[in-house]
């Protein structure tokens, strides 16, 4: 796990930004074994408790090791209206996870070029959705995207964004070379206080 850099999240309850660290990872223990009616691993809560600070987190696990809990584990934490956001590789595992986070009452959409629309977008903005799952085409070709994504009611409840898979980035074209696509919206997180 390598963390470090600030992130520019909405705010946490501030009994909960009060805790020292021992007293917040046994805070995020507990949540998690009250929700999801087990123990969590401490690589998990050692992430969720670093995101917690308002720092950047970069996991590298293995498969089924749980590193998608991380982000409901932290999603869990916030007592009022929020939202994750995640990239991912392809439409079927945004598909994948929008049944899995049914199963935990997490509400999920996965936006697609079908699914991708102004109605999407408004019931975005009014909360509707916990989790939004898209692929990089939509991240980076959707003007529709970009402009919710960017509007204050979306940036008011944004708590986290992840990216799935990450080593796909340079297939993407995420990354600053002479192949890549060049996109203001990696400029514009950066800017974001």
């Amino acid at each position: 796990m390598a963390c470090g850099g600030r992130l520019p999240a909405i705010a946490l309850p501030a009994n909960v930004l009060a805790m020292d660290d021992e007293r917040l990872n046994q805070h995020i223990t507990d949540s998690s074994v009250a929700f999801y009616h087990d123990q969590p691993k401490d690589l998990q809560v050692e992430a969720v408790s670093v995101l917690a600070r308002g720092q950047n987190c970069f996991v590298r696990a293995g498969t089924g090791y749980g590193k998608t809990r991380i982000s409901e584990m932290f999603f869990n934490m916030f007592h009022r209206k929020a939202v994750v956001l995640v990239l991912n590789p392809l439409d079927s595992l945004g598909d994948d996870q929008v049944r899995e986070k049914a199963l935990v009452n997490i509400t999920a959409i996965n936006l697609n070029k079908m699914t991708l629309n102004f109605e999407t977008v408004q019931k975005i903005k009014k909360g509707c959705y916990s989790f939004i799952y898209l692929s990089p085409e939509v991240f980076l070709n959707s003007s529709l995207f970009t402009s919710m994504f960017f509007s204050s009611e979306f940036q008011k409840v944004l708590a986290l964004m992840v990216v799935d898979e990450a080593h796909m980035v340079y297939l993407w074209g995420l990354v600053a070379g002479r192949q890549s696509k060049t996109t203001t919206s990696f400029d514009r997180i950066q800017d974001r206080q």
